[in-house]
């Protein structure tokens, strides 16, 4: 049986435990496949802008850096700290360009996470749209913050120089790195250099993380400084932006999960702000 958005919505309201779980699933289901689901929603919300999660994070980078482990085990460790905390995942994967399938297997690295009742992993094809991402995930966030998400991390499909967009749905965006996928001249090209608010060398137990490190520090050190003289040729008063963390972490091992969780305020007992969180990833952005 086909349910109308207004009756999801209000089932998802009604709902509690693993019956507000299938709610959230449909009503996100319905917003995937159906084109008009997204105004629906807002007309029965009655809201000019869907809801979101108080904090959501975008996950990046090349094919093969490991962000699906990276944030098993970033979401692992929040859940250890915070207990109350309600954590939504939505795991971008590529559809075929041949027979419009996707194989939607991000969540087989997070298998670990599959029965925390305080976790819902969400799958989506990119149904051939491109930036990484696709453009049902403003309409799958507003249902996860309606089934009780405080914090959603958006994964992106493995992306290339150019691919951004996620950036457009996240308050923080990290773009994850690994030793081997290029040299320094690669971080100084324009794309995901100017959109991250936070860059992830993972993998660092491997040979060349550490001159990835030092390559990436001087790529955002140089490309900061550039954008310090565009704004102050704009406006004397114009604040300078700030440098990006580089954090080197290893999602396999579990090295710098704590450091990188503290990057976001999730290092301990807290209240999620989006007004903050937001105001610390305009620099990217600006």
């Amino acid at each position: 049986m086909t349910y109308g958005v207004k009756e999801l919505v209000a089932g998802l309201a009604e709902a509690d435990g693993v019956v507000r779980t299938r709610a959230a699933g449909r009503l996100m289901t319905a917003l995937v496949e159906r084109p008009d689901a997204h105004r629906e929603l807002l007309e029965a919300l009655q809201v000019a802008m869907p809801p979101r999660p108080a904090l959501v994070l975008g996950v990046t980078g090349a094919p093969g850096v490991g962000k699906s482990t990276l944030v098993d085990a970033l979401v692992a460790n929040v859940l250890r700290r915070l207990p109350e905390l309600k954590i939504a995942i939505v795991a971008v994967d590529p559809t075929s360009p041949f027979t419009g399938g996707a194989v939607l297997g991000d969540r087989v690295r997070m298998m670990r996470l599959a029965l925390e009742e305080r976790v819902f992993i969400r799958s989506l094809a990119t149904r051939g749209e491109l930036g990484g991402v696709c453009r049902a995930v403003p309409g799958v966030l507003a249902a996860a913050k309606l089934w009780g998400a405080d914090l959603a991390i958006v994964e992106t499909v493995g992306v290339g120089q150019s691919e951004i967009e996620i950036a457009r749905h996240a308050d923080r965006t990290c773009v994850v790195m690994a030793p081997g996928l290029g040299d320094g001249v690669q971080w100084l090209k324009a794309g995901l250099m100017e959109v991250a608010d936070v860059f992830i060398v993972n993998k660092s137990e491997r040979d060349g993380a550490d001159a990835l490190v030092a390559q990436l520090t001087s790529a955002v050190a140089l490309a900061a400084r550039g954008l310090r003289r565009r704004l102050r040729a704009n406006t004397s008063s114009a604040p300078l932006p700030k440098l990006p963390p580089i954090m080197a972490v290893s999602a396999e091992l579990g090295r710098g999960i704590d450091a990188l969780a503290e990057v976001f305020g999730l290092g301990g007992p807290l209240s999620l702000h989006t007004s903050s969180t937001t105001e610390n990833a305009t620099h990217a952005q600006s």
